[in-house]
C-alpha cells in the first residue's frame, strides 16, 4: 500500500513499492492530489496490476523448469526448448527473480547471444520460449507484464527453398535404396514431411479406380514420427492444419 507524508515545505510526498520491492515517491502541492495518487496506486494493487512482490520472488530458472515439466508439448518441441533453456536462458537469466526481469534485460540477452555468434533463427526460438514462460507468469499473477513482449528478437532471413522438378524427383528415387523409393515419391508428390511419411500405415492409404478408369490414391496424414534422445515417438502432426488428406497421382500408386 502507498503512504503519504507531509513535508516541511507544506507539500505532500506519496511513497510506494514496485514488484521488485524498489521504493518510489512523488511529491504533490496539496493533500488532495496526494490522496488521489495514493488511491490510484492502491486501486491498481487491489485489481492485480501490482501483485504482491513476494509472489514473483521465484527464479526464472525454477519457474521455467516447472512450465516445461507440466506443459503438454510434443516430445520434439520439449527437447528443443530444454536445450535452448539450458544453453542460452538459464546461464544468463536463470538466477534472476521473475519480478526483477525488465524489457532491457531481455533485449540485452538477445544482443549478447547475437554477439556470441548464435544464429538469428535460434534466438527466435529462445524468444518464443522466454515469451511463453513469462506470459504464463503474467497469467499466474506473478508479474504485472510480460517483459519479453516488449523486446523484439532479431529476425533471421528465410532461406530460398529450391523445389525439385519432376525429373529431379525421379532421379532421387532411382538413386536411393529401392526400399525407400516409395517414400521419396510419396513425400514429393504429396508434400509430406519426413516424420509424416514415416508414420504412414496401411489404414491411411486408399487406392482405387476413378470414374474415368484411372488409378488414383488418397493418403490420410494424421500422425507423425519424431526422434528424441534416440527414441521414436508417434503423435499428431506439427499442427492441426497439418492433419489433411492428400491426393497421389496414379503413377505413384
Amino acid at each position: 500500500m502507498a503512504s503519504i507524508r507531509k513535508l516541511p515545505s507544506g507539500h505532500y510526498r506519496v511513497r510506494w513499492k514496485d514488484l521488485a520491492g524498489r521504493e518510489y515517491g512523488e511529491t504533490f502541492p496539496n493533500k488532495k492530489a496526494a490522496l488521489a495518487k495514493k488511491a490510484a496506486v492502491e486501486t491498481k494493487t487491489l485489481a492485480g496490476s501490482y501483485p504482491d512482490p513476494s509472489l514473483g520472488k521465484q527464479t526464472l530458472g525454477s519457474y521455467l523448469s516447472e512450465i516445461l515439466a507440466g506443459d503438454n508439448l510434443r516430445p520434439s518441441t520439449r527437447a528443443l526448448y530444454e536445450i535452448q533453456a539450458r544453453r542460452y536462458i538459464v546461464p544468463r537469466l536463470g538466477a534472476r527473480t521473475l519480478v526483477s526481469i525488465r524489457p532491457p534485460d531481455v533485449r540485452r540477452l538477445y544482443q549478447d547471444l547475437l554477439e556470441d555468434g548464435v544464429g538469428k533463427p535460434t534466438i527466435e526460438v529462445v524468444h518464443r520460449l522466454l515469451s511463453k514462460v513469462l506470459s504464463q507468469a503474467f497469467r499466474d499473477g506473478l508479474i504485472p507484464v510480460n517483459p519479453a513482449s516488449q523486446a523484439r528478437a532479431p529476425r533471421g532471413g528465410r532461406k530460398q527453398v529450391r523445389v525439385p522438378s519432376e525429373i529431379d524427383v525421379e532421379r532421387i528415387a532411382d538413386a536411393i535404396d529401392y526400399r525407400y523409393r516409395a517414400m521419396v515419391l510419396v513425400a514429393a508428390w504429396g508434400g509430406l514431411r519426413f516424420g509424416e511419411v514415416a508414420a504412414l500405415r496401411v489404414k491411411h492409404l486408399h487406392f482405387g479406380i476413378s470414374e474415368e478408369g484411372f488409378t488414383e490414391g488418397r493418403i490420410e496424414v494424421v500422425e507423425a514420427v519424431s526422434e528424441v534422445g534416440g527414441r521414436l515417438f508417434i503423435g499428431p502432426p506439427k499442427s492441426s492444419a497439418s492433419i489433411r488428406t492428400v491426393a497421389i497421382p496414379g503413377s505413384v500408386v
